[in-house]
């Protein structure tokens, strides 16, 4: 086995040491900075979580981020997504009932909106007055795993309306809609924003009407994730009344998920906007009434949770988010070292400043033994402890304690 020279052992050690440390240095500045692209994952093209999803990707790249919005018509695994990281989403949307103990690594930032679940069916069907009637029917909604879908089934499912006696089918939204308006199926469930451009389409449609829901309230107290909500008289359109009536719904609160371990900057510049995008007033909802972090359907981010009661923190609001990050994650540490520092440079100059006056004191002393001397004044045990003293005040730092030792040097041979 090789042996090394002990200088080389230990330059070899200080070497390892080094690297060791600079690679936990980056692997930790990598976790403190934003990531390099933001996922949000929405529901299909067209729905309500998608057009979300892109108001809320330019105000993110506005910020300095890079974002992807990734459709996903199954919206129901969207929160096992964010769960598992696998694959990895950073921000996605949910209404459905979930079990928060089930997910320990996805909290909410928010609620933004209600999403009333709409009901049209075929205006031909006049006999369709509530959703038990549509016992046989054929009815259409989006994809299986979507939250309408899921949403749907529950409601109709208190009605007895179940797939064993009635046809349900899944399509993409946008064909759903479609085959509905086309008279393809007796009825179909959407539960989107009030504004969505797909129930805006289907509401003007004189082939289709709405249905209400006398009894929303009451469904709300057996499906407590969706609310009651009212969809007012001519909200689209006084002349001619459309709605006709005030409309009963039933809505399902929309909650932004987002990753535990969510980087601080990403999380505050998503706050903003969500804050942008839903403060303003809906068909069914009031101005100010959202985003809330009240009703949440998972625990909401603590973070979140301070944004809403003092908002952005001042260095996430003035600095670009690689910056801000560091300074959140090492800001204590740059400012213990500042101090440090800062205490280092006083003390320096404080010493030099305890060394001239030394060395001058020095001098002084020094300079009176050498005109004793020059007059063949012998010293006495006086001379020769005064001569010791400024011996312990000289150093060789500078010209006055230089001064000093030559005349150390000088008076030595008299004082021994």
């Amino acid at each position: 086995m090789p042996s090394f020279p002990k200088p080389a052992l230990r330059m070899l050690l200080l070497a390892a040491l080094v690297a060791v440390m600079a690679v936990f240095a980056v692997i930790s500045v990598q976790k403190a900075l934003p990531p390099s692209t933001v996922i949000i994952e929405t529901g299909p093209v067209g729905g309500s979580y998608h057009d979300n999803g892109l108001r809320y990707a330019k105000k993110l790249e506005a910020a300095g981020f890079k974002t992807e919005v990734r459709p996903n018509p199954q919206s129901l695994e969207t929160i096992d997504r964010i769960e598992s990281g696998q694959p990895h989403v950073d921000i996605g949307f949910t209404i459905q009932p979930l079990d928060r103990s089930k997910y320990p690594n996805t909290l909410s930032a928010g609620v933004v909106e209600l999403q009333p679940l709409f009901i049209f069916y075929n205006a031909s069907n006049e006999g369709v007055l509530k959703l038990s009637q549509l016992v046989g029917k054929r009815v259409v909604m989006p994809l299986e795993k979507s939250v309408t879908s899921q949403a749907a089934r529950s409601v109709l499912a208190l009605y007895g309306v179940t797939p064993e006696n009635t046809t349900f089918t899944y399509l993409p939204i946008a064909e759903a809609a479609s085959e509905l308006k086309n008279g393809g199926h007796d009825a179909g469930f959407f539960m989107l924003a009030a504004t969505n451009r797909i129930i805006q389409d289907l509401a003007g449609s004189k082939n289709l009407a709405m249905l209400s829901l006398p009894q929303a309230q009451g469904i709300s107290r057996q499906l407590d994730y969706l609310k009651p909500a009212v969809l007012p008289l001519g909200a689209y359109s006084v002349q001619p009344e459309l709605p006709a009536s005030d409309l009963n719904v039933l809505s399902g609160t929309v909650n932004v998920m987002v990753r535990k371990d969510i980087n601080p900057a990403l999380l505050y510049k998503l706050l903003e906007a969500m804050k942008d995008s839903h403060q303003a007033q809906t068909l069914v909802s009031s101005r100010g009434e959202f985003p809330t972090t009240a009703g949440t359907a998972l625990d909401v981010h603590p973070m979140a949770a301070q944004w809403s009661k003092t908002g952005t923190p001042w260095v996430f609001a003035h600095f670009n988010p690689i910056l801000a990050s560091l300074m959140d994650k090492y800001g204590v540490f740059v400012v213990v070292l500042i101090v440090f520092a800062e205490i280092y440079r006083v003390w320096h100059y404080l010493s030099a400043m305890l060394d001239f006056g030394a060395a001058s004191i020095a001098v002084r002393i020094l300079t009176r033994l050498q005109k004793r001397a020059q007059k063949d004044v012998a010293p006495g045990s006086f001379s020769k402890k005064m001569y010791l003293v400024a011996q312990r005040l000289t150093t060789v730092s500078d010209s006055q304690n230089k001064k000093a030792q030559v005349l150390l040097d000088q008076l030595k041979p008299t004082m021994t």
